[in-house]
């Protein structure tokens, strides 16, 4: 093998890596890498640069920069990452199109030897994923179906981009056009300084991927054996739209202590694992990998408080915020300069426990039932629900209010979801008083048996932050400036009473929730209204069949937009006084949308409208029983609504 001390770099073409012997090799994609990511405008971006180039007469296209280590035999690949792959996708593609070759000759020869290289007797894929040997027998097998999510959705862009008499002169000219940088890194270079470093600006990966690299930096430095298996958790906890499955093996069987390099290259040692992403359903979580991350980090800085200094993972003081602007500093900035390899192993432990819990606790929605409510927890089936019916309704209660707070909490407009902070903390420590293990098994059998009391507890996370967002907008509550921390002091399904504070409650107090308060920032009046629909969905009124009917298929939708039911701009019939017109009856929160179509429209014409389109209100609904709208019936639809929001704290 040849060795670098220093490091060189070589412009090349594609061709010449196959040409010359000390380029032909395997690149290999090292465990702290991220999967592949590309989605199609990033693949149409590349194939639409080669396909002008070859518009113009042939002219050649640089690729940029491939960055590799020297391994033995191999090339370990530290960037470039995406594009190589994504080039090696489409040379299996030209394969496949032609008869799924399984050697190299005709018009696809030297496609099919940079899909597959020949290493003595045996033909192995270019791209070696080592955490990903399920992907590489597919694509052996020209089996596409059966690698992971993002890699057949590749195959199926090919399909779509390409017509099959345009792939030999795309072949011919990949290989005699396209022109890379390949830089070998010197062997004096520490391959995960280098990526981290390379990487710091966040420029070509993103604060998840920058926080894993140094992470297993961490642990490689005190056991290389265990950084695929650290790497592997973390993969599987940034998969936010499948349910995790955790359920494989990744110790290393050779029983040596081997280094980073020898890991990677004696991988077949390591026991495989299933991550097969087209295997498993696709769903929509409410949050994304980076705000999990950040409300992971903010349970462990909470649960660590009383540690002594020298056992803490964070820095003293430490505040994390949940902003994805500014993850690094929320994350590894926060973490103690002396952080160990231990510390690492318990912040990815972490990662795997709480995303566990997250899949069993935390509603999700299947991806094709489009504008549909999140209703789906993990494994549970219609079967099992309807041999149960107290269950059954006790986990649709609890859908319910995981919808309603979803909407109405979900934080600066963006999908922060606050109050999974201290939802998934408050799950963990009730599994850990009777688990010595988190599994999908055991969760799932906590939450047959609280389904019930975890809805309590949402509730009590939303009327605490009601009642001190109450207080802010009227100054007449006791001040409570920690109800957050009165909210984790409740035992299991417990509730605290808080009536005292509710005594001065009455509608005179809710006149912050009229129009000419919508500016004041202390004031949040989407969420009034949001409170306002879950207390009329889920007090049923039995007696009215065609408002019952409507709460069946209502929905929680993300609107924010606050309209007049009387417009202010009206050009028939009376106008109303200011504080009848601006008062909290005579307003809806619908979408802009709705607002630009509806803004200025009659009563009449409003009612019409609401009764030919898709459910939005309850509210509304009430509104619209009516037959007219003047000044009195404002003041007793307010005053009825107000006794709902009233009557909302009652069980607190």
């Amino acid at each position: 093998m040849k060795q670098y001390k220093e490091t060189t770099s070589q412009i090349c073409s594609l061709g010449e890596i196959l040409s010359n012997n000390e380029f032909n090799k395997i690149f290999i994609i090292p465990p702290y890498q991220r999967l592949y990511a590309w989605k199609d405008e990033q693949i149409k971006a590349l194939l639409d640069d080669f396909k002008n180039c070859m518009n113009d007469n042939n002219k050649s296209h640089f690729i940029g920069n491939v960055v590799v280590a020297n391994n033995e035999d191999n090339f370990e690949l530290v960037d470039g990452q995406q594009r190589l792959s994504t080039i090696f996708f489409l040379c299996v593609y030209m394969c496949f199109k032609n008869n799924k070759m399984q050697e190299a000759k005709g018009d696809f020869e030297k496609a099919y030897k940079f899909a597959f290289v020949q290493k003595g007797k045996e033909e192995k894929c270019r791209i070696y994923m080592p955490i990903r040997e399920d992907d590489e027998n597919a694509i052996w097998d020209y089996d596409f179906e059966k690698t992971n999510a993002n890699i057949k959705l590749a195959f199926d862009y090919f399909d779509e981009y390409f017509e099959d008499n345009e792939l030999k002169s795309f072949c011919n000219f990949i290989f005699t056009n396209v022109k890379l940088n390949l830089v070998i890194l010197g062997d004096q270079v520490e391959i995960n300084k280098y990526f981290v470093r390379m990487n710091n600006t966040g420029v070509q990966l993103d604060g998840t991927d920058i926080l894993k690299a140094r992470l297993l930096k961490l642990i490689s430095d005190n056991d290389n054996s265990q950084v695929t298996e650290y790497a592997r958790i973390f993969d599987e906890c940034s998969q936010m739209n499948y349910f995790s499955d955790f359920s494989k093996n990744y110790e290393n069987t050779s029983g040596e202590a081997p280094t980073i390099n020898n890991i990677i290259d004696n991988a077949k040692k390591i026991q495989n694992y299933s991550n097969n992403d087209n295997n498993r359903a696709e769903f929509e979580s409410i949050i994304d990998f980076p705000t999990f991350v950040l409300h992971v980090f903010k349970i462990l800085s909470r649960q660590e408080l009383k540690e002594e200094p020298s056992k803490k993972i964070f820095k003293e003081g430490t505040q994390i915020l949940i902003k994805k602007d500014k993850f690094l500093e929320n994350t590894w900035d926060k973490l103690n300069v002396n952080l160990e390899a231990e510390q690492a192993k318990i912040i990815i432990k972490a990662l795997k426990d709480y995303r566990i819990i997250f899949d069993v606790f935390v509603i999700k929605k299947k991806l094709e039932d489009g504008d549909k409510a999140y209703y789906k927890f993990n494994n549970i089936k219609d079967e099992e629900l309807n041999k149960d019916e107290n269950f059954k309704n006790n986990l649709k209660a609890l859908e319910t209010i995981q919808n309603y707070l979803r909407v109405a909490r979900r934080g600066d407009n963006i999908n922060y979801h606050h109050f999974l902070t201290h939802y998934l903390e408050f799950c963990k420590n009730k599994i850990i008083e009777e688990q010595k293990e988190i599994t999908n098994e055991n969760c799932l059998e906590i939450l047959k048996n609280n389904a019930d009391k975890l809805k309590d507890y949402l509730k009590n996370i939303d009327d605490f932050l009601a009642i001190k967002q109450f207080n802010m907008a009227n100054d007449t509550l006791n001040n409570k400036p920690n109800l957050i921390d009165e909210i984790n002091a409740i035992n299991f399904g417990d509730t605290i009473s808080i009536k005292d504070d509710l005594s001065n409650i009455n509608e005179d107090k809710f006149s912050f929730l009229n129009y000419n308060n919508r500016g004041n920032y202390k004031v949040n009046l989407t969420y009034w209204f949001h409170r306002l629909e879950y207390y009329l969905l889920i007090n049923k009124d039995e007696d009215n069949n065609e408002y019952s009917n409507y709460q069946k298929n209502y929905r929680f939708r993300y609107i924010n937009s606050i309209e007049h039911i009387h417009a202010q701009n009206i050009a028939y019939g009376d106008g109303f006084k200011d504080e009848i017109l601006h008062s909290f009856g005579n307003l809806a929160l619908i979408s802009s949308s709705e607002n630009s179509s509806l803004s200025n429209n009659s009563f009449i014409a409003k009612k019409d409208w609401f009764k030919n389109n898709d459910i939005m209100s309850l509210k509304l609904f009430k509104v619209f029983e009516n037959d007219n709208w003047d000044e009195e019936k404002v003041i007793a639809h307010q005053d009825a609504m107000l006794k709902v929001l009233q009557k909302s704290f009652e069980n607190t």
